[in-house]
């Protein structure tokens, strides 16, 4: 694959073509594909074409990202991560790839409200994510926990996942704008744990936050180790976002330090993708983080990585 040619859409198939040969990443298609808990979900992904996204502004995805609703709700993180049952909780459709499909079936980069509507009342909405929500809560409440709490703990989790959605959305098209044809699709997101990629170079996206993935620590799956066996090999890229101080509402990472990832990307493009046996061996190599530190404006966050 030539990195610099813009791809206009991306496919499941494509997402395979470019990943799913290495031994690590066919187990983990596979292991996925026959899951029973993913058993709606699979056709749903497998049949899902990027290609609005590409073709959007980061203006306009900014502008979303600063006047949606409130998504957090009043609860404090501190008060959410005490109850791992839902700090920690995942539906079987993952949260990116539902606002994928919302985004692409509106043609648009929803807001909070329309998120919110979809997911409550929308037919389909309500099967990716509604109805998982209303059992999450039935759990909870089973266990103890007062129904009030359990309702905005939920919201503070989808938020996030909302607000993760905005800001990695954001960035992608901004390094777009910039000449880094980064391609994005949600089974590489499930399956193979890269957020984007172009070429033999994949990306981590992430927030610091040692819960959650921190280089190569966490409770994520290291993308370079899904990746591990690949050949020609992936270079993993981990582009982290500091988190802000502010809370409320999507903050984004300033334009000095957009363009030192762009940088940083293009010197990756020459460095070659075929690894020495001794690299193969080891897997994929991981360069040095990139991290983005938000610039500061009144009533912008960046919440943690789901």
């Amino acid at each position: 694959m030539d990195p610099s040619a813009r791809s206009e859409t991306t496919t499941a198939a494509d997402v395979l073509a470019h990943f799913g040969s290495a031994p690590r990443t066919h187990r983990a298609y596979k292991a996925w594909r026959t899951d029973p808990r993913y058993e709606i979900v699979v056709p749903w992904v497998e049949r899902h074409t990027v290609s609005t996204v590409y073709r959007m502004s980061s203006r306009t995805v900014g502008e979303v990202c600063r006047r949606t609703g409130h998504a957090l709700g009043n609860v404090k993180s501190a008060e959410v991560e005490a109850l791992p049952q839902i700090a920690d909780w995942n539906p079987p459709f993952a949260f990116t790839f539902v606002l994928h499909h919302l985004t692409e079936r509106s043609r648009s980069v929803p807001t909070w409200d329309e998120f919110r509507v979809f997911f409550r009342h929308d037919p389909v909405g309500r099967l990716m994510l509604g109805r998982p929500i209303d059992d999450a809560k039935a759990r909870s409440i089973e266990q103890g926990l007062p129904a009030s709490i359990v309702d905005d703990a939920l919201r503070w989790r989808v938020g996030n996942a909302y607000y993760s959605f905005l800001r990695e959305l954001w960035l992608l098209v901004r390094l777009r704008e910039h000449g880094i044809p980064l391609q994005i699709h949600p089974l590489a997101d499930a399956v193979f744990k890269v957020d984007a990629w172009f070429g033999r170079i994949a990306l981590n996206i992430y927030i610091r936050n040692a819960h959650y993935r921190d280089d190569e620590h966490g409770r994520k799956v290291a993308t370079k180790s899904v990746l591990q066996g690949a050949d020609p090999a992936f270079l993993v890229e981990n582009v982290r976002l500091e988190r802000a101080r502010k809370f409320g509402k999507v903050h984004l990472p300033d334009e000095t330090d957009i363009r030192t990832v762009v940088q940083r990307l293009r010197r990756s493009t020459c460095r070659p993708a075929i690894s020495t046996p001794a690299e193969h061996a080891a897997g994929p190599e991981a360069a040095s983080s990139l991290e983005l530190a938000p610039k500061i404006e009144e009533g912008q966050t960046l919440p943690r990585e789901d």
